[in-house]
């Protein structure tokens, strides 16, 4: 949902959007081996080293380690992207392991399954994505979609959307309290 939401207002140097996709498959890698306990505790042990680097002032030495990072994004973006391939292609699984090598196998058993309808679907929405390279907010002017709801209610950032929120929502109370609900 956060992905979604920075994405879809546009983002700002605050709202760091791509680490929030690549981290889904790790999250839901350590619920599926130890739990939310689990979870909750490897939150802790990540704060409490983020506390020691940067109080001993070795955070510094991650711009020593690019390579790394960038492999880890690269196989974040594999993973993600084989999970989107049963849907992208239409093809009839009833279970998509989460094993990596087991779901290609799973995927490649199916592959005489798939639609060319889901596929044409796919590819269309693609490349409709790929020709949108305006921000949100230029494309909903574009598409006087502004008339329809108010400019008011177009927001650039999440501040401002939540600002905007905040000021519906109290002119809401009293015209709830007026009609009793």
């Amino acid at each position: 949902m956060t992905g979604f939401l920075i994405s879809a207002l546009g983002g700002s140097k605050t709202q760091i959007g791509g680490p929030t996709g690549a981290f889904v498959v790790v999250i839901s890698g350590i619920i599926a081996a130890h739990g939310i306990d689990g979870l909750f505790m490897c939150t802790v042990m990540a704060g409490v080293l983020l506390v020691i680097l940067g109080a001993t002032g070795m955070g510094t030495a991650v711009k020593f380690i690019p390579r790394p990072v960038v492999f880890f994004t690269n196989g974040i973006a594999v993973l993600i992207a084989s999970t989107q391939i049963k849907d992208y292609f239409g093809l009839h699984l009833q279970k998509v392991p989460g094993e990596f090598w087991l779901r290609l196998k799973a995927l490649a058993a199916s592959a005489p399954t798939w639609s060319w309808q889901a596929t044409m679907l796919a590819a269309c929405t693609v490349a409709i994505m790929l020709g949108a390279r305006e921000q949100p907010a230029q494309l909903i002017h574009q598409a006087e979609f502004e008339e329809v709801v108010g400019r008011e209610n177009i927001c650039s950032n999440v501040e401002e959307a939540l600002r905007r929120a905040e000021d519906v929502f109290e002119n809401i109370k009293p015209m709830a309290a007026k009609t009793g609900g």
